[in-house]
């Protein structure tokens, strides 16, 4: 029996009984129930409405066409963009890029890579490898981060220099667009500084003394432990006055 060559697919780059313009190719798997169209020379177009019908041969010939599929746009299965990602220092030349991925479109396939990239100032976008966790050209070559990682590691970054991100998700019908960029997040010792603490609270001891309860705030991921605390008080509009530790005394 001769091959079948179907007529089934319409949209841009389709032409007629033949496939496509510029040499479509057809490849059937009969045992799984699929075929896959594949346009060498022009791509199919991620814009484009398609649909497709099928039919069936045995040795006495080919059957009648299927009806019709519903039509898919593939570039309305691609994934939608990310969040804005936050940035975490994490020493004085590194960083952390936290993401999170995009609910997988109904009909569309499952997430399957995630590209993170930053840049440092208003230099260009760079592409982070996560084999090394560096970055690279946009030009060159690296390895995306999978689709289950929810944290980037960038390595190799310049202290005091301020640095950006952004990230986007692939499926299998392309690349999705970018994410918001991020807050920036400048590298040095002051980004691994104490945050700030909540406001203290005092209680009167007598007619002379008080006391000033605090709370420190949580360390930030890859700072130092805390170290020290001051506590400064003042009377009215008066100027303000640090308090010795040792004798509990204003200095």
């Amino acid at each position: 029996m001769q091959p079948y060559t179907p007529t089934v697919l319409t949209g841009s780059g389709v032409t007629g009984a033949n496939g496509a313009t510029g040499g479509g190719h057809w490849r059937h798997y009969s045992n799984d129930c699929y075929a896959v169209w594949k346009n060498p020379d022009f791509g199919v177009d991620p814009k484009a409405t398609y649909v497709a019908r099928v039919r069936l041969g045995n040795q006495s010939g080919w059957g009648p066409d299927s009806p019709a599929s519903k039509s898919l746009t593939l570039a309305s299965l691609l994934p939608t963009a990310p969040a804005a990602p936050l940035l975490e220092a994490v020493d004085k030349t590194s960083l952390r890029v936290h993401f999170s991925l995009p609910p997988v479109r109904p009909g569309a396939s499952a997430h399957g890579n995630v590209t993170v990239h930053v840049k440092a100032g208003d230099g260009a976008w760079q592409a982070v490898d996560a084999t090394s966790s560096t970055p690279f050209s946009a030009d060159g070559s690296g390895t995306a981060h999978r689709a289950d990682s929810r944290v980037a590691l960038v390595k190799g970054l310049v202290e005091g220099l301020t640095y950006r991100a952004m990230v986007n998700v692939k499926n299998a019908c392309g690349w999705g667009a970018f994410s918001p960029v991020s807050e920036p997040l400048t590298l040095g010792a002051a980004a691994l500084r104490p945050t700030a603490p909540a406001a203290p609270l005092l209680e009167a001891v007598d007619k002379t003394s008080l006391r000033v309860h605090f709370s420190p705030p949580p360390v930030r991921p890859g700072a130092p432990a805390h170290e020290s605390v001051t506590v400064h008080v003042k009377a009215g509009d008066g100027a303000w006055q640090a308090v010795d530790a040792t004798g509990w005394q204003r200095v």
